[in-house]
């Protein structure tokens, strides 16, 4: 993928627009209550009991890519915690994440909450640590002495989806409050077997239709469209995903050999809560799933329009990945 020029206003685009962590006052916010500046975007969502071919652009109306949304979308975490505001209000953190790496623990005491109100011959022995990407903004809020209810909420599909919670015990980010490095990770812990058995052969299924639908389209004509597909958690409600173009590559900064640390604008239609999706982008080289390195680009900013006659259509659309490093050709 050869090197983009940066269309005239982009990087002001960015400036401008809107980290997309969702502050409420309420824990479990009901998404059909909430105003958003972007609802007239909404119909754009796609719940996963609706996604199908027919919802695919026609020319990537592939069944690998089906599964690709599916699998990326049952790896796509709702990430809550609470937070006081300075005048000592209580408020919650809503944001997105993605399951990327699972790793078994032996020998050591698990260190989730219900382990930690148990005596040490009952706490479970085996467990597994869960690397989540998500975007630094999410956890602007977050004191990992403080936050003791950081949560992941799993297969949050709809309103009665039963939700596997996953205890967040901490968040890493070379830089929290800059924008050249504002992609990070958070820490999940479970002892629960079935559900780490669950997580494994999704990201292996995942990392395999990856490799095939790279191979598969990165020489064909039908790439220039440059397919966008993000999945989240808007206003912190059941997951859904939207499907757009990838307007461009930004670079930020060349690293060496030929690694470049970039983001991504894009179309597809995001909301608060938004910030932390994983961003699946057709034709992206991905170079496996590395920790610092070649791993998936997580949205973090959107442009947040009320459609007023200053406004620019094609500027309200505009949606930003965090950085990531990849190799370039």
């Amino acid at each position: 993928m050869a090197l983009l020029t940066i269309k005239p206003g982009m990087e002001e685009l960015f400036c401008q627009a809107l980290t997309q962590e969702y502050i409420s006052n309420k824990k479990a916010p009901n998404p059909s209550d909430t105003q958003c500046l972007n609802e007239s975007n909404h119909n754009q969502f796609i719940h996963l009991d609706q996604l199908a071919l027919g919802g695919l652009p026609e020319k990537f109306r592939d069944k690998d890519i089906l599964e690709l949304i599916r699998v990326l979308s049952e790896l796509t975490v709702h990430i809550t915690y609470s937070f006081k505001m300075d005048d000592n209000t209580l408020r919650y953190c809503h944001g997105s994440g993605f399951i990327q790496r699972l790793r078994k623990e032996t020998f050591t005491l698990c260190p989730c909450r219900e382990c930690g109100q148990k005596n040490v011959i009952q706490r479970s022995k085996e467990w597994y640590k869960l690397t989540i990407t998500t975007a630094s903004p999410v956890f602007k809020h977050y004191n990992s002495k403080t936050n003791t209810d950081a949560r992941a909420g799993l297969f949050y599909d709809n309103e009665s989806s039963p939700v596997s919670k996953v205890d967040i015990q901490s968040f890493e980010a070379e830089d929290l409050n800059g924008d050249d490095n504002d992609w990070g990770v958070c820490f999940g812990v479970t002892h629960d077997q079935a559900l780490a058995t669950r997580l494994t052969d999704s990201i292996i299924s995942y990392e395999k239709l990856q490799g095939q639908v790279y191979r598969q389209y990165k020489n064909q004509e039908c790439t220039n469209d440059k397919l966008v597909v993000v999945v989240g958690h808007p206003h912190g409600g059941p997951k859904v995903v939207t499907i757009g173009q990838r307007h461009q590559r930004i670079p930020v900064k060349s690293i060496k050999n030929g690694q470049l640390l970039c983001r991504y604008a894009y179309d597809a239609v995001t909301c608060p809560g938004s910030s932390g999706s994983p961003v699946y982008i057709l034709g992206q080289p991905i170079s496996g799933f590395g920790y610092w390195f070649g791993h998936p680009h997580n949205h973090v900013k959107g442009i947040v329009s009320n459609r007023s006659e200053e406004s620019n259509e094609s500027e309200a659309n505009v949606s930003f990945s965090t950085t990531g490093m990849e190799c370039v050709d």
